[in-house]
């Protein structure tokens, strides 16, 4: 069949030039069509991969903040700890420091007992020396002075009791 402008028409042709239709139908149209979509898809992928990558990579920053978080939190309460066993080492320390102080205030004044003891009384016998005597005695008479009151005092003097004393 031939058409009006002098080319033979084939059946089943619509109006539109053959190149059209045959660039439209070419086994390369279709392949550029394909590798177009192709392409688009690999962008498409692409991007989400990035997109993924991104999510990843802000996750794992969350992650290493709020493990971030935890350590230091950790270290707060370690430091907590340590700040109370400080306290309870420190009150250990003071308590056995006052047990100590307790111990040698004690003997101090066992001490001053017996150096207080030991310079009124006789070492040999125990009993009262001249210098008790004196101290008794001053202190008998002021009160017998307050109270308007009388004071008797006994001396007695023993032969050879010098002796007696130097050989026992």
């Amino acid at each position: 069949m031939k058409s009006k402008n002098g080319r033979t028409k084939r059946k089943g042709a619509t109006r539109r030039p053959l190149d059209t239709i045959e660039i439209a139908r070419s086994p390369t149209s279709t392949t550029v069509k394909t590798l177009s979509e192709r392409e688009d898809e690999v962008l498409a992928g692409e991007q989400a991969a990035l997109g993924r990558a991104e999510a990843a990579d802000l996750r794992e920053k969350a992650a290493d903040l709020r493990e971030k978080i935890l350590r230091t939190r950790e270290e707060a309460e370690l430091g907590v700890r340590t700040s109370e066993e400080q306290l309870r080492e420190a009150n250990e320390r003071l308590v056995v420091a006052t047990v100590k102080a307790q111990t040698m205030t004690e003997a101090a004044e066992k001490a001053a007992k017996q150096m207080s003891h030991m310079a009124e009384h006789d070492f040999l016998t125990g009993l009262p020396n001249r210098s008790l005597l004196a101290d008794r005695l001053a202190q008998s008479i002021a009160l017998a002075q307050r109270r308007g009151k009388k004071l008797a005092l006994m001396y007695l003097d023993l032969d050879n009791f010098k002796h007696i004393n130097d050989s026992l």
